[in-house]
């Protein structure tokens, strides 16, 4: 759920809280550093001469994907329960706002791959 740059990806997502609401249980923010550090994927392949060209033949494009032994820990944040009065919607985005705290709180914002990678050696 998150772009290139630890940007969260969220568009409406309310689906969650709704059940969550309806079954009484709490949801539980998380968040893992490093997590798009660990992927590495080669950016020119994503080119808009790259999509001209498959848009133009149709022809499927396979990206290489490289998997890096970076040092990844995952952050749980606190339980959040929907208040009976609380719209699933506002709980949906209370839930948002506590993911990006965490990722906030743990991702370093100008992390690189090679940083990542050392992470794991220190």
């Amino acid at each position: 759920m998150f772009s290139k740059n630890y940007k969260l990806v969220w568009r409406s997502r309310s689906g969650f809280a709704k059940i969550a609401k309806e079954a009484g249980v709490p949801v539980v923010p998380m968040f893992t550093r490093n997590i798009q550090h660990g992927l590495l994927q080669l950016e020119f392949l994503r080119s808009e001469t790259v999509q001209r060209w498959y848009d133009s033949t149709r022809f499927p494009i396979v990206l290489p994907t490289f998997y890096l032994p970076v040092k990844m820990t995952t952050y749980l944040g606190k339980p959040l329960l929907c208040g009976p009065d609380e719209e699933p919607e506002a709980f949906a985005l209370r839930c948002k706002r506590a993911i990006e705290d965490l990722r906030d709180e743990h991702q370093p914002p100008e992390q690189t791959y090679w940083g990542a990678l050392m992470e794991r050696l220190w």
